[in-house]
């Protein structure tokens, strides 16, 4: 069965529109009675564990979790799963839906604007395929200040401890999935998932849609006439 999952985590305006959202897809063969829970725990692990056994990727610093702020994130997140009906992910039915921990830390975020961007593909040919082959998520809305980092000269980069975070939970994430799942990629041109073999996080800073408050303040000014 193709599944598809988006994780919420909620933003402290209680704005359904500023919740930080990621989206997965697994395929599971079979559904068991089991499955969706233990694919909710499996997300709470890849989101909020420091992850052992990354040989060769550095020693992790945070979970990725661990790189958001409490101070504007609740500290639950929740994974609602529809089964993927036959064609593009929205002919969708319901299944469940599970809470988990989001263990946010203290501090003080980047603005709403700055996201991290995950990217996961399946085997690649080096063509012009390859492009649909890949998918992802943001990590936005609620950043850690310190997820930035100045190593050039007028230039913010995301901190080489962050990359190396979210890379090895990535690479953890996907050696110890769920049993009977693949973590998985909707193509939408090739009407099917496509499971993940690898991926990157890159040092750039992506931009996403304005989330959390508005402004409090606006300084008005009129020319002299």
């Amino acid at each position: 069965m193709d599944v598809y999952c988006k994780v919420v985590v909620p933003r402290d305006t209680g704005l359904p529109e500023d919740d930080m959202v990621m989206d997965w897809a697994f395929f599971c063969d079979p559904l068991g009675a089991s499955t969706l829970e233990d694919l909710a725990t499996w997300l709470e692990a890849f989101y909020s564990s420091v992850a052992s056994g990354d040989v060769g990727y550095g020693a992790r610093t945070k979970s990725v979790a661990g790189w958001t702020c409490s101070s504007v994130l609740g500290d639950n997140a929740t994974a609602k799963f529809w089964q993927i009906d036959h064609g593009p992910p929205v002919n969708l039915t319901f299944l469940e839906q599970h809470a988990f921990s989001w263990d946010a830390e203290n501090g003080n975020p980047l603005p709403e604007e700055c996201a991290v961007r995950l990217t996961a593909h399946g085997v690649l040919d080096g063509g012009e395929a390859d492009r649909r082959r890949r998918g992802g998520w943001f990590l936005g809305g609620g950043i850690q200040k310190d997820a930035a980092a100045f190593p050039v000269a007028g230039r913010v980069l995301v901190h080489d401890d962050m990359l190396t975070d979210m890379r090895s939970a990535a690479r953890n994430g996907h050696d110890t999935q769920v049993a009977d799942t693949a973590w998985s990629i909707w193509s939408r041109a090739e009407a099917g998932l496509i499971p993940v073999v690898g991926g990157w996080v890159d040092n750039a800073f992506d931009t996403i849609r304005s989330r959390g408050p508005g402004p409090s303040v606006r300084e008005s000014w009129t020319g002299t006439p």
